[in-house]
Order: structure tokens, then C-alpha cells, then sequence
């Protein structure tokens, strides 16, 4: 393996200025952006990596990896519970000598938590919920420990996704196949490629086959799917079909329709993405077909990938994709499978 002494002979500069580049004080200490990129490309190219072990704190069980674990602090807060505890029964089941800190962020602001000195603290990071914002200063940027994104793509890497255009296209399928026509997308108001790709996939194929649809912002909250089903009905009459992406949406499109005496199924389908627990989509008025994100198998994925990079810091990106499955419960008329 390559040392600090060899890497600052290679890049013409002294053993310290070459620690400090790669120890992520370069700006504190105003070395010129030059030399920073001169040191790093020599870093990359003899394959030198900083001494893990001098990086966990002071009082920390040096024979423990220590990942610092980084989740918005918006309304996918929830969700994250369903991340937690894959981490949880995957470091338990495995036995995997592992302890995570938390550290919550506002989307667009990912910079003042991750930055080389803060990093300096940890062995690996997992980053959730970037947005675009988030996802630019992560793809400017060239960090000295693996960093892995949970259900978003970089080149430059590792990544746990799901195929998030073929769940948009698979509601779409459905609705096909059961002669809808009248169909409701619910929206909701934090975008994120992924997100996109999912409306995208149910856009396109719905358009191949001649199909329009009505696209309503939610807030992503029980009772904006209530209200938002409510004043259709009020208005310009139900849908026949509610795609909602987010499934506490259309938890309240459900129950609007169940107070109000509509037959769910057969008049009105209702189909959710799936991200928190699945027992409240079951236990609903009227328990809730969904397309689910395997959030519990993404962690443990997200873990596999950062161990796998400090075990074989020379390893090659990697980007996993986990299958997603679809639940039929009682607001759709009929059992399909992605």
C-alpha cells in the first residue's frame, strides 16, 4: 500500500502539505486549490488511502467501524424508522461490529454537514435523501472515505436503487388492463429524481396508449388526500383511478371514499407507493394496495456496500438495484406482480 511519503514525492510537494490535502484541511491551512488537485489525482492514481483507524474518536472501540449516517430532516423522517431497523436486524443478525451516528440535514444544506473535517470522524457515510442541490456539491467534490447514497445515482459512488421508472409504469400497466380512463395522479411536493422517474414511467405509457390523467399536488399528509378527493367529487366528479406517491395521501382519498359510501374497488381503485410501515396500509379502513420501496433490504444493502469499500478500499463502484413488490390489498380489483 501506498504511503504518505511516496504520494508526496510523486506530487512534488512535503509529506505534510500531502497530509493535510488528504486529511481534508487544505482550506483551513490555504493550500492553493492547485496543489489540492495536484495531490488528490496522485492519491487516486497510486491508490494511497488515509489510515482508517486514525480517524475514529478518541474513546471510540478501535475494532468497531464508525458510519455516519445522514437523513433530511422533512416529512421522510418516518420512513427512515423502516431504514433504522434494517440497519438494526442486519448488524444483529450478522454480528457486524458497527455503530452509526445520526445526523439529520435540510435538503440543500448537505454541505454544512459533510465536509472533509466532519468526515474525519468516521470510517463511511451513508447519504439519504439528497436532493439536486445535495447531489452537485457531492459530485464536485472528492471525499477520503466511502460515501454510499440510498435510492440516488452518482458516477462517482456506490449506490442502492430501486427501478424507480418501472414502478410509475407498472400502475400505469394496471390501469390499462382494468379499462380506467379516468385516472388521478396524487402528487407530492418534495421532487427528487428518483421521484421523476416514477412519474415519468407512469407518464409515458399511459400517453402510448391514449390516456390522460389529472396531476393534483399533495402536502403529503392524511388530510390533503381527503380534501383533494373531496373536492373532486364536489366538483368535477371522482377519478376511477387514484395513483398516489405518497401512501399517507391516499390513505385519506380512502377514507373520504369509505365515509361518503363509494365501492373501492369497483367504482374507485386506489394504488399507493409504500413507504412507511405496512401495517398501517393494512390496517386502513380499507387496507391499501401498494407498490412497496424495500427500505429495510436498501439499508442492509447500503451497509453491505460501505464495508465491502473499507475492506477493499481499491474495490469498484457499484450501483444495486432492489426489487420492489407489489401488494395487493382491497382498493385494487385484481393481484398483478412487478
Amino acid at each position: 500500500m501506498a504511503t504518505i511519503k511516496e504520494l508526496a514525492k510523486k506530487a512534488g510537494v512535503s509529506p505534510s502539505t500531502a497530509s493535510i490535502v488528504v486529511n481534508g484541511k487544505a482550506k483551513q491551512r490555504k493550500i492553493s486549490p492547485k496543489t489540492v488537485q495536484r495531490v488528490l489525482e496522485v492519491a487516486k492514481e497510486i491508490g494511497y488511502t488515509p489510515n482508517l483507524s486514525a480517524r475514529v474518536l478518541r474513546g471510540a472501540e478501535s475494532n468497531r467501524y464508525r458510519i455516519a449516517l445522514y437523513m433530511t430532516t422533512d416529512f421522510r423522517l418516518t420512513m427512515m424508522v423502516r431504514f433504522l431497523k434494517g440497519l438494526q436486524n442486519h448488524i444483529r443478525d450478522q454480528k457486524i461490529p458497527v455503530e452509526f451516528a445520526v445526523i439529520t440535514y435540510e435538503n440543500g444544506e448537505l454541505h454544512e454537514v459533510v465536509t472533509p473535517s466532519v468526515l474525519l470522524q468516521y470510517h463511511g457515510t451513508i447519504v439519504c435523501n439528497a436532493n439536486q442541490e445535495d447531489l452537485d456539491y457531492l459530485d464536485k467534490n472528492d471525499f477520503s472515505i466511502p460515501i454510499v447514497l440510498y435510492n440516488r445515482f452518482l458516477e462517482k459512488y456506490s449506490t442502492v436503487n430501486i427501478d424507480n421508472y418501472r414502478i410509475g409504469e407498472f400502475a400505469a400497466k394496471h390501469i390499462l388492463r382494468n379499462k380506467r380512463d379516468r385516472v388521478l395522479l396524487l402528487d407530492q411536493e418534495s421532487h427528487f429524481p428518483g421521484l421523476e422517474h416514477r412519474i415519468l414511467g407512469f407518464e409515458e405509457y399511459l400517453e402510448k396508449n391514449g390516456i390522460q390523467f389529472k396531476q393534483i399536488l399533495t402536502n403529503n399528509k392524511h388530510q390533503s388526500g381527503y380534501d383533494i378527493v373531496r373536492d373532486l367529487h364536489k366538483t368535477e366528479g371522482l377519478p376511477d383511478f387514484i395513483f398516489s406517491l405518497s401512501d399517507t395521501a391516499a390513505l385519506g382519498s380512502i377514507r373520504y371514499l369509505y365515509q361518503n359510501n363509494i365501492n373501492v374497488p369497483q367504482d374507485v381503485e386506489v394504488m399507493a407507493i409504500g413507504t412507511i410501515e405496512s401495517e398501517f396500509h393494512e390496517s386502513s379502513i380499507l387496507p391499501l394496495s401498494t407498490i412497496d420501496v424495500p427500505i429495510d433490504e436498501m439499508a442492509k444493502e447500503c451497509l453491505n456496500l460501505v464495508i465491502h469499500h473499507l475492506e477493499d478500499p481499491f474495490a469498484k463502484l457499484q450501483t444495486i438495484l432492489v426489487p420492489v413488490e407489489f401488494h395487493h390489498r382491497e382498493t385494487t380489483t385484481n393481484n398483478d406482480f412487478i
